[in-house]
């Protein structure tokens, strides 16, 4: 065989080599990507979770407050309008004021 040949020869062999090194580290960076970018979302997915809790909590207890509120202007309500019934019978139940 000839020198040329055998340069030749190794320059492919190396070549072919090189080439495989190649896909062997894309194959390696897709997986270490692929694995980094997982464990990204399965952090950000508890952080999220975490967060939810957090809010239905203090929806609880504002939804808690605005019930207590609104139970509290009822009963403002209630009493504010018997008064005003109290008054309006009163005012029908004498007699120089006519009833239409």
């Amino acid at each position: 065989m000839k020198p040329q040949e055998m340069i030749k020869q190794i320059i492919e062999a190396v070549g072919e080599l090189i080439e495989a090194r190649a896909r062997t580290t894309e194959t390696v960076m897709k997986a270490h990507t692929d694995a980094i970018i997982k464990a990204s979302e399965e952090r950000q997915s508890k952080r999220l979770e975490v967060v939810e809790e957090r809010l239905t909590k203090k929806i609880e207890v504002v939804e808690e407050r605005l019930t207590k509120k609104i139970e509290n202007v009822e009963q403002k309500l209630d009493k504010t309008v018997g008064v005003h019934e109290e008054r309006l019978q009163a005012l029908e139940d004498q007699p120089h004021i006519s009833k239409n």
